[in-house]
């Protein structure tokens, strides 16, 4: 990447979120979780350490552990005794979307709701499609999950700038992308912000440059960046594709303009052609969207009636 235009970009960035203004999951919670998924060593008690600072958090995950989505025998009390019982892949999955959830009590409650949703069908399909082409299994969650970070830090800190960046989209009708609009508006979009976050909580090169080009997956120079960023932006389409966009359309845009997007250029790089992908977004479509709505249900449930009602309205 070129230093000059990272340290540009990195300024914008600074005047815009400020290192200051990360919801507060981002900066502990989140990016702890995150650095010790990638350290082997670790244990189902430094993920329960990590999550049991923030009661809320360690509440709402023990609210989903419980849920009759994962059916174990009898209710688990113990963070520790419920990671174990999970999985420390599947309590991540948890605790890292929880985490972010938390991070939203802003206004703009809906907006960030929507991008919340998109993000979790986002990293579930990303996890399928990772499965099938046998890379990234581990990573591809996260990644999904993370990839448009760069919007929730907008909405959660500049609401009103991102406001103004979806009535332009929303006006230009198709005619300019939504990167060309936060670009245009903003000095910087939503691809950079989530980089340099991402540069911040020191995510794996290879993660942060997934995240930057998810849109444009051949950008990275690294083969192990590509993959990942062929990966997420393939899961980003088919999220967009089921009904789950990280922004409003525009008028003369539907579901389908995504799917159609999926192209044997976009597949063949992940060895795949549109026999195998049938296969695979089939598994999406069902198992995969099955799972998201359980889960997001699940992680709504946890939530006080009242914000309940209000992002069910």
């Amino acid at each position: 990447m070129n230093e000059t235009l990272f340290q540009a970009k990195f300024e914008q960035y600074r005047r815009l979120i400020g290192t200051g203004a990360f919801p507060k999951t981002f900066k502990g919670v989140v990016s702890r979780i995150i650095a010790i998924s990638q350290d082997p060593g670790t244990s189902a008690k430094d993920l329960a350490n990590i999550v049991s600072v923030d009661p809320a958090i360690s509440t709402k995950v023990m609210t989903v552990v419980n849920s009759p989505f994962y059916g174990l025998s009898s209710e688990v009390c113990d963070l520790a005794q419920a990671i174990s019982l999970l999985g420390f892949e599947e309590a991540k999955k948890i605790a890292l979307s929880v985490s972010v959830f938390e991070g939203f009590k802003r206004s703009e409650v809906l907006e960030l709701l929507r991008i919340w949703k998109h993000c979790i069908c986002s990293g579930i399909f990303a996890r399928i499609i990772a499965e099938h082409v046998g890379h990234f299994e581990a990573e591809a969650y996260t990644t999904g999950l993370l990839h448009d970070v760069g919007m929730i830090l907008l909405y959660s800190v500049k609401p009103y700038a991102i406001r103004s960046v979806q009535s332009e989209y929303m006006f230009a009708r198709g005619k300019a992308s939504y990167l060309e609009v936060e670009n245009k508006l903003l000095g910087i979009d939503h691809t950079w912000i989530g980089y340099c976050a991402a540069c911040q909580w020191n995510l794996p090169l290879f993660m942060r440059e997934a995240i930057f080009s998810h849109h444009e997956p051949e950008l990275p120079p690294s083969h192990a960046s590509k993959t990942l960023a062929r990966i997420v932006h393939l899961a980003d389409l088919v999220a967009d594709a089921s009904g789950h966009p990280s922004v409003l359309a525009p008028p003369n845009s539907s579901p389908e303009n995504a799917l159609s997007e999926i192209t044997d250029d976009v597949l063949r790089p992940l060895q795949m052609d549109m026999d195998s992908f049938s296969r695979v977004l089939s598994t999406m479509e069902t198992a995969g969207m099955t799972e998201a709505r359980n889960f997001i249900s699940t992680v709504e449930a946890s939530i006080s009636p009242i914000r309940a009602y209000a992002l069910a309205h």
